[in-house]
């Protein structure tokens, strides 16, 4: 074994890399700390079926996820190597979750369009525009169609930026708490 087939070895043991949809729909490998089982991103559909989706369309208890895994991602620590990709030019601070093709393929075509024009954000919109006022995938999509189309069309207001950063410190607070 190699140097380099160490290194390879142990970078796939920590980090997990995933090509998604990022600005023109071109494709490219976004980085994440590895918080599953490694080898198990394909059992995907089975579980869903078995396990079945929160109002949000994540997986319920997915048994996939390791004990640190829990940790690193509710407190989205496994999201930190996405600088990496905003460093590449691949995102952006702040916009829609890059997402991967089967994914993007199930979007309305309007979103499509709209998700295109902008790169994916590192943080994502939701989690920082409407966090509170998101009870289903439905309202995720309105809130990520508005922020788009804000986007696309320049518009900016004091009150966004208010609103972005009071939720910010609002998530903070609750993942304190519990």
């Amino acid at each position: 074994m190699t140097i380099t087939d160490i290194v390879e070895r142990l970078f796939d043991t920590i980090f997990y890399t995933q090509q998604r949809v990022g600005l023109n729909e071109e494709m490219f490998k976004m980085y994440k700390i590895r918080t599953m089982e490694r080898g198990r991103e394909q059992e995907y559909a089975e579980l869903l079926r078995t396990h079945g989706a929160d109002k949000l369309g994540r997986l319920i208890n997915d048994p996939r996820i390791t004990h640190i895994g829990k940790y690193l991602r509710k407190y989205y620590i496994d999201e930190l190597p996405q600088i990496l990709n905003v460093a590449k030019g691949d995102m952006a601070l702040t916009g829609p979750r890059p997402l991967i093709q089967e994914d993007y393929d199930k979007l309305p075509e309007n979103l499509k369009e709209l998700r295109k024009k902008i790169k994916p954000g590192f943080i994502p919109i939701h989690l920082v525009i409407d966090y509170f006022d998101i009870k289903t995938r439905e309202d995720l999509l309105k809130s990520e169609e508005r922020y788009l189309e804000l986007r696309i069309n320049k518009h900016k207001s004091p009150y966004s930026a208010y609103k972005v950063f009071n939720n910010i410190l609002n998530i903070y607070k609750e993942i304190s708490n519990s």
